[in-house]
């Protein structure tokens, strides 16, 4: 994710809920994983929450792409959720 998308995802997350949601979670997954990934051994629990963490956060990024390409597709920023 860039820049442009981070700074589009500002502009419209107020009056999206849907896509604020998606954000929201996209960081906890991210800080999650990082909290994991930081350990120097993981064990066969914490390896299993990590590649779980990490399925999910590909998943809502594909939907947060989706919606993005939407509002770059209307053109518009002040779209209702």
């Amino acid at each position: 994710m860039d820049a442009a998308d981070k700074e589009l995802i500002v502009a419209v997350a107020g009056q999206d809920f849907e896509l604020r949601r998606c954000w929201d979670e996209h960081q906890r997954l991210e800080h999650g994983i990082e909290r994991l990934n930081s350990k120097l051994y993981l064990s066969a629990e914490e390896e299993l929450e990590r590649k779980e963490m990490q399925k999910r956060k590909l998943l809502g990024k594909d939907r947060l792409m989706q919606m993005l390409e939407r509002y770059r597709e209307d053109g518009e920023l002040s779209r209702s959720a």
